[in-house]
């Protein structure tokens, strides 16, 4: 019997084992466009994507309910011609806004997936800041 409720229990974790993640956006240079934001898991598996998030007054906030403890990243561009990709030049470098979770820059490439990664153990504010290359 004791058994069987444990194995319960494992299927059904409670209630203190979910967090909410809330996260703002700032320092976007317009409210033209939307947010495309992406969670992942520290093994760079999609977790949740989210697209069409509103930008209001230069920033966009939004919140992630029931997400179990562990290690994430967040990556998110700002979707100036709503076609649903990050736009790039010919070099790769991006056109449109973006960042992640840490606000690690980019140096040469993108920024190591492994520096961007968080770990949420209860309620978490994120913070993140827009970036653009100009050059």
């Amino acid at each position: 019997m004791i058994f069987t409720i444990l194995i319960f229990l494992n299927f059904f974790p409670s209630q203190d084992d979910y967090n909410t993640l809330n996260i703002e956006i700032t320092e976007l240079n317009n409210s033209d466009g939307s947010i495309v934001l992406e969670l992942l898991d520290e093994n760079e598996n999609q977790i949740l994507a989210f697209n069409n998030i509103l930008i209001v007054d230069n920033k966009s906030i939004f919140k992630i309910d029931s997400l179990r403890s562990g290690k994430y990243v967040l990556r998110f561009f700002n979707d100036n011609n709503g076609n649903g990709k990050l736009d790039t030049n010919l070099f790769g470098i991006p056109k449109e806004e973006f960042g992640n979770s840490n606000n690690v820059k980019p140096k040469f490439g993108p920024p190591n997936f492994k520096d961007m990664i968080f770990r949420i153990e209860g309620d978490l504010n994120l913070k993140m800041i827009s970036q653009k290359i100009n050059f």
